[in-house]
């Protein structure tokens, strides 16, 4: 019932949504071709798509091995026809694809296929984990095809997050799956299998089809969530998941409630009646809560069909508390499950239990064997889901008291939770139709053209192509962005001139140049990195800026091995204080801190889990609740009661004086079956006490209740630890030696660099690599020491400023603009006069034009001409760049790319609002920082990426251009990260994510 209730849930959050943005939902489902940025035709337009060889190999070639499966399951079938209630000392078999069996612990290493396929043998009669499991375990291709699946819809969903506006090219993805996938399945018309109907294949192979698609989606919006996206992706979950459904994939519906085990869990009996039910009231699917009301009103007057209803639901609670132990530990090779299995697939056998004295006594000890058998199990939770069977029984078996203790006896949730299944019926009906609309704009261009014609369409941006490969899956034949990486090394070529050339060229080439070369291979795809120009000590790439920007922390970490290196032949670094050994040690002491945490806080969850079921099974808490669930109901009735004789006479209207006289007994009768409930739970309690109910209880849960509190001082003396480490960590990096060896690193974005190649007579081939962007990117390294000598006198300052000699600055990008006066030549020739003479009155005239010219070049900056003819005041802006940068167009496109991956936002904060720690440890030259950080979700921790916005730099040779924001990457290593992590991240990031709303709407 729980796949049910999910999904009506959707499908009325669905509803819900249309009907505050006033859409009818059948529109809503349908695709909208305005919105995709390619189709074929005017008027009736067609979408052309095309599904890679390699995916429809797949498709094709699993959808046979299933069908091999049943053809042999049922055409060579000898055993005998099961047994009810077949002895627990059957002898054992060995387990082949032949035997019937429910339990699906073999794929219990292959999580999402375990969900297939129990979603699959619950949902149809003719599938069973012998079936699915074969499927999963013999074949290769059915693994392959889950995650083809899976990867085209995570491809898709990256792509549409990707783009500024909504363009549905998730949506029109998942539309093709389901026409390809429809279209493969129409090839079982061509299949023959004796003792099987196409009928039965078709409705099989559909069921095995839509739980693959259905746990897939599943999954997919799943790790989306956990990823905790800047971007809303719940309108493409809305749009893919609800229109998603068992029919889509079911072209035989009459014959679908003839099965016992079916998507809706109804019987043809039950399903007459709710359709006869159903053609009195008008089922309005757009307000689909006041649908579900009135079904239920209408069932609750009709006896039979409310008798009916009920019935159903006792057969489902028991059947899914025998699915949920034989899916687990089902003895498949014995076959003395046999009469728990045929429980699962028969409504007749459930009934009879119920309603048979002879087969309840018989199903009774069965179940007492098995409850004797599995007490012994060290394993708990087996035991647990056999006292889970016995449970349902119980409180199902007409009569018995226990089922007003451990489930609710409410008529109403019952009934609901049945009539559920029907009204999702009518609406997978009705938007099945609506999928078929939209499926009829779609264009398999396969059949139509040949491999190459196909392959020219792609090229030129005019068809669809799912595939798994990293190629789009519509070729954008705008202008091909990119971004560029400049790495430039200073001091190396210093060291060159004191040490032997051929030794040091030699060093470099081996510790630096090649690991590089080799590190950046695995970024090397078909939109991934490639190798500009080496050239001396600098080189550049271009590519994806994921790519590069994940490159440039690598190549960060080469950079600082190979300085440790260059101290240790130089002698300046020794085994005691070498930055690498501290990292290490570092390192692997908080690994060791780290597993011990996550070893207690794994036994604190399980300990809390098991506190939380005992309490959920104290029976003094549950007689309370069903006491006080009890009350109100009485008190319910009455107060409407109360209320029904006044109305009853001052109505004049005959017809609805009727209907109040009916509804008045009919709330004098739920009244008295109420008072009758409530003296049989009495008389079932009566020799127990509550307060020796609730004393057992704390007894039985004071062991664990002790193992907390000593885990939970645990985890704290964890925490302690690990913040001790880092202290300590942060002492020993915060000395720095002078290596003399500098770099810098930054990252552009703009049009793709284009390469010439050419071949000279004498020089042989040659290649250049021209982009704008990418001189941009060379600039971005620069050095300037100007800069570097202003930082230095407001680090200066600041530090006799504050008394703090030990002041840092924390960042390793600077960026300054700053004035300066020159003097025209003329002034410059008399000021040389003037020296020589000693001339004063010369001088001050000399002083009085160049005053004159200053306050000239004043003004007209003021009008906002710039320095355009200034003859006195000079500036320069300019960069000093000793880490990894990159501009503001290149964030923004980096933004673009991870937004499928990773949550972002910008962080405003004012030094003063900063620990009192970071503080008083770092000089910042601006009373406010600007930080983009970028959150990744791995392994059930957060990662943080923090860019610090430096400044805006006026490139030289792109003076006609706006002035370029820059943005640092900030290390993970540096002390000022580590401390942010320590005191501010975490807090940040929960307040981004309540200023969104918990999420930022992609489309607006």
């Amino acid at each position: 019932m729980k796949s049910i209730t999910s999904r009506l849930k959707l499908l009325t959050e669905i509803s819900h949504f249309c009907q505050h943005q006033k859409i009818d939902p059948q529109i809503y489902l349908r695709l909208r071709i305005e919105r995709l940025p390619f189709k074929l035709g005017e008027g009736r337009e067609k979408v052309p798509f095309l599904v890679d060889r390699e995916v429809a190999e797949t498709v094709s070639s699993s959808v046979q091995h299933l069908v091999d499966l049943l053809k042999k399951r049922n055409e060579r079938e000898t055993r005998t026809p099961l047994h009810a209630f077949m002895p627990l000392s059957a002898p054992k078999r060995p387990k082949d694809i032949m035997e019937r069996y429910l339990c699906t612990r073999d794929l219990s290493a292959r999580p999402l296929e375990k969900r297939i396929a129990e979603d699959a043998i619950y949902h149809n009669p003719d599938l069973d984990a012998g079936i699915v499991e074969g499927w999963f375990l013999q074949y290769k291709d059915p693994g392959r095809l889950i995650w083809a699946i899976k990867r085209l819809y995570l491809k898709a969903i990256e792509e549409e997050i990707k783009e500024d506006k909504p363009t549905d090219i998730a949506y029109l993805i998942h539309l093709c799956l389901i026409a390809y996938l429809r279209k493969v399945k129409e090839t079982l018309k061509k299949v023959t299998i004796k003792r099987f109907s196409y009928e039965r294949l078709e409705q099989a192979v559909g069921q095995m089809l839509y739980s693959s698609l259905k746990e897939i989606q599943t999954e997919v919006f799943s790790e989306m969530r956990y990823k905790d996206l800047t971007v809303d992706i719940s309108r493409l979950e809305q749009l893919i998941r609800g229109s998603t459904n068992p029919l889509t994939f079911i072209a035989i519906k009459p014959s679908l409630f003839k099965n016992d085990l079916n998507p809706y869990h109804l019987d043809q009996e039950g399903f007459d009646l709710m359709q006869t039910l159903a053609h009195a009231i008008d089922i309005d699917f757009q307000n689909i809560d006041e649908s579900l009301k009135a079904l239920l009103n209408r069932a609750k007057r009709n006896k039979r069909l409310r008798e009916k209803l009920i019935e159903l639901w006792s057969i489902n609670r028991i059947r899914t508390a025998v699915f949920n132990y034989l899916k687990e530990y089902e003895d498949y090779n014995g076959g003395k499950d046999l009469w728990l299995f045929h429980l699962v697939q028969s409504n007749k056998a459930i009934q009879s239990i119920l309603t048979r004295e002879d087969a309840g006594r018989k199903f009774e000890d069965d179940l007492n064997k098995l409850i004797t058998e599995t007490s012994r199990s060290p394993d708990k939770e087996k035991a647990q889901r056999v006292i889970g069977i016995e449970n349902a029984f119980k409180s199902q078996k007409r009569g018995g008291a226990m089922k007003r203790l451990f489930f609710s006896s409410r008529e109403e949730e019952q009934l609901r939770e049945v009539i559920e299944g029907f009204l999702l019926y009518q609406l997978d009906e009705l938007w099945s139709a609506v999928i078929d609309e939209s499926l009829q704009y779609l264009d398999d261009r396969k059949a139509l053209k040949s491999r190459d014609e196909l392959e020219d369409e792609y090229e030129g941006g005019r068809i669809y192509r799912l595939a798994t490969d990293t190629r789009p899956i519509l070729r954008d034949l705008t202008i091909k962005k990119e971004g560029h990486l400049f790495m430039d090394l200073r001091g190396f070529t210093r060291r060159m001139c004191i040490a032997k050339e051929i030794t040091m060229a030699d060093f470099m080439l081996k510790d630096f140049f090649l690991p590089v070369l080799d590190v950046a291979k695995k970024y090397y795809t078909d939109q991934g990195v490639k190798l500009n120009n080496l050239v001396g000590d600098a080189f550049s790439f271009s590519g994806r800026i994921h790519s590069l920007v994940s490159l440039s922390q690598e190549l960060r970490e080469i950079f600082d091995r190979c300085t440790e290196q260059i101290q240790e032949r130089e002698g300046l670094a020794c085994a005691g204080d070498d930055a690498l050994a501290i990292g290490e040690r570092y390192r692997h002491e908080r690994r060791a801190i780290l597993e011990e945490r996550k070893g207690i806080e794994k036994s604190i969850e399980g300990i809390e889990r098991e506190l939380k079921f005992k309490e959920f099974l104290n029976p003094a808490q549950m007689i309370k609740a069903q006491e006080e669930d009890f009350n109100a109901q009485f008190d319910l009735y009455q107060a409407q009661i109360n209320n029904l004789p006044q109305q009853i006479e001052r109505e004049g209207d005959l017809e609805k004086k009727k209907k109040l006289v009916a509804l008045q007994e009919n709330l004098l009768m739920l009244k008295e079956g109420i008072g009758e409930q409530q003296r049989e739970l009495a008389e079932s309690i009566g020799s127990i006490g509550h307060d020796d109910l609730n004393d057992i209880f704390r007894r039985i849960c004071a062991e664990e209740r002790e193992e907390l509190e000593r885990l939970r001082r645990l985890l704290k003396e964890s925490y302690d630890r690990e913040s001790e480490l880092n202290r300590a960590y942060e002492m020993e990096m915060a000395v720095k030696k002078d290596t003399g060896v500098e770099y810098g690193l930054f990252i552009s974005y703009g049009d793709a660099a284009e390469t010439i190649a050419f071949e000279d007579p004498f020089w042989g081939k040659m290649s250049v690599a021209i982009a704008e962007k990418l001189n941009e990117a060379a600039r971005g390294t620069g050095r300037n020491p100007d800069i570097r000598r202003k930082l230095d006198l407001l680090l200066r300052n600041a530090r006799r400023a504050r008394g703090n000699p030990a002041l840092t600055y924390p960042f390793s990008v600077f960026i300054d603009k700053s004035y300066g006066l020159s003097l025209r030549s003329d002034l410059s020739a008399m000021v040389e006069r003037i020296l020589q003479s000693r001339d004063e009155e010369t001088a001050r005239a000399v002083m009085k034009t160049a005053s004159a010219l200053f306050m000239s070049d004043i003004e007209k900056g003021m009008r906002g001409s710039g320095d355009d003819g200034w003859e006195t005041l000079t500036y320069f802006n300019d960069i000093y760049n000793l880490g990894e940068a990159m501009s503001g167009e290149a964030l923004q496109a980096y933004l673009r790319e991870i937004s499928p991956y990773r949550h972002h936002f910008d962080k405003m904060v004012k030094v003063n609002d900063l620990h009192t720690e970071i503080q008083q440890r770092f000089f910042f030259p601006s009373p406010e920082l600007k930080f983009f950080i970028c959150v990744e979700r791995a392994n059930d921790q957060l990662h943080f990426d923090l860019l610090r916005h430096v400044g805006e730099l006026v490139f030289r040779g792109f003076e006609l251009h706006q002035a370029t924001a820059v943005y640092e990457i900030v290390r993970k290593n540096s002390p000022l990260y580590l401390l942010l992590e320590r005191h501010h991240l975490m807090a940040w990031y929960e307040e981004a994510k309540a200023k969104n709303g918990g999420a930022q709407t992609a489309f607006g």
